[in-house]
């Protein structure tokens, strides 16, 4: 078993089962103005794979990433 390995998507990184924080990313869609950087956020989970882009593109932290951080989840 490995201790590191990169999920499917590349968004997060398992290390002996613990789950680190995951590289920023976002999607290209017009209409959705922020960028996410957790996992466990639904919205992120729901880019599409052709919308999925690594990075911030200068816009503003998802609200549900927010809390889920503040909450250590």
């Amino acid at each position: 078993m490995s201790l590191i390995k990169l999920n499917k998507e590349a968004k997060l990184i398992v290390l002996g089962g613990l789950i680190m924080r995951v590289n920023s990313f976002y999607s290209i869609r017009e209409d959705l103005k922020v960028y996410h950087n957790n996992n466990k956020c639904t919205e992120g989970n729901n880019i599409e794979p052709k919308n999925f882009k690594h990075g911030t593109a200068g816009r503003r932290l998802c609200e549900r990433c927010k809390k889920l951080n503040r909450e250590g989840k």
